[in-house]
């Protein structure tokens, strides 16, 4: 891209992931056409790659990702911790009021279990 269109400034900022196998050859080709320009960015070469018409490199289709299982298991995890969170502040607010009652000591062994279990 020439100095000329690069006289608005840049604004916005993109990110995104790629597999290790992904950036080893983003970087071969970044490395090969940062040859003859020692100030050509990283940033240079993606919007080239995206906006001209005769981009220097081949480009490659990516399959989706989907999450796997681990992703899933971590959203569970995280769902029952915030679960025993409010149990935890149900608790203070009745013993900060002063209404609390055998049903207490239950929720507190309930939520002991629980974290039990996680840890």
């Amino acid at each position: 891209m020439s100095k000329v269109q690069n006289k608005k400034p840049l604004t916005k900022k993109i990110t995104f992931r790629i597999t290790e196998e992904e950036y080893d050859k983003f970087q071969l080709l970044f490395k090969n056409a940062k040859l003859n320009d020692k100030r050509y960015t990283t940033s240079d070469f993606i919007r080239n790659a995206i906006f001209s018409n005769n981009p220097k490199f081949e480009v490659i289709k990516t399959k989706t990702i989907i999450r796997d299982r681990f992703c899933k298991n971590e959203s569970l995890k995280i769902y029952h911790l915030n679960r025993i969170g409010n149990n935890i502040n149900q608790i203070a607010h009745k013993l900060n009021s002063n209404q609390y009652d055998s049903s207490i000591l239950k929720e507190l062994n309930e939520i002991n279990s629980l974290l039990r279990a996680y840890l």
